[in-house]
């Protein structure tokens, strides 16, 4: 009688020995992977510090404002107005419509301004009538009148004058302008390209 061959049963695969030896060599090879600290983790750097920003409700620190200029110095007549090395005053300013001298007079409208200059520094300085303008309200310029040379005394006028440490020079400036102009003042400077200048008012 032949026998009769019966087929077994095969198990689940999950069921087997060798299913669950490698779930659990994953396992281990997963935690030991991911337990450990990332060393290619960029990390924030610790010595430098954080920006900080305003506050809500602050406004940010506003830039540092530029130095303003100093605002230009203004005498009255009388007053001594030192401007660099040397010392200015206005002793008088006075209209004239005539111009006198020996070889002849001359009619006109003109402004002879008396001034005084002193010399503070320690050396010899030059001045001359072009160190002198008038300026009028409107920013109307008026420059020394050539005819200065010829009707003003040679005492008197300021033609390359040099004048030495701790002295003093009195002279006349004399200025052609039209009839009717008022609140003048006169524009004072040191040296032919006026560096330093200041203003004194002619108003009585």
């Amino acid at each position: 009688m032949a026998e009769e061959t019966v087929g077994k049963t095969k198990k689940p695969f999950y069921k087997k020995w060798w299913f669950w030896a490698i779930v659990v060599l994953v396992v281990i090879a997963a935690a030991s992977s991911g337990g450990g600290d990332d060393t290619n983790t960029a990390e924030s750097p610790q010595n430098e510090p954080a920006a900080t920003e305003p506050a809500s409700g602050e406004a940010p620190e506003a830039e540092a404002a530029e130095p303003e200029e100093p605002a230009e110095q203004v005498a009255k007549i009388g007053d001594a107005l030192k401007v660099g090395d040397l010392v200015f005053t206005v002793n008088d300013a006075a209209m004239t419509t005539e111009l006198k001298s020996p070889l002849g007079n001359k009619t006109g409208n003109w402004m002879v301004v008396t001034v005084t200059v002193k010399n503070e520094s320690k050396e010899a300085v030059t001045i001359d009538s072009s160190f002198f303008k008038l300026l009028e309200s409107d920013g109307t310029v008026y420059e020394t009148d050539s005819d200065g040379l010829m009707y003003l005394d040679t005492n008197d006028n300021f033609f390359l004058e040099k004048i030495n440490p701790k002295l003093e020079k009195q002279g006349k400036v004399l200025f052609a302008i039209p009839e009717g102009v008022t609140d003048l003042q006169l524009q004072v400077q040191t040296g032919a390209f006026g560096m330093e200048k200041g203003i004194i008012s002619l108003s009585q």
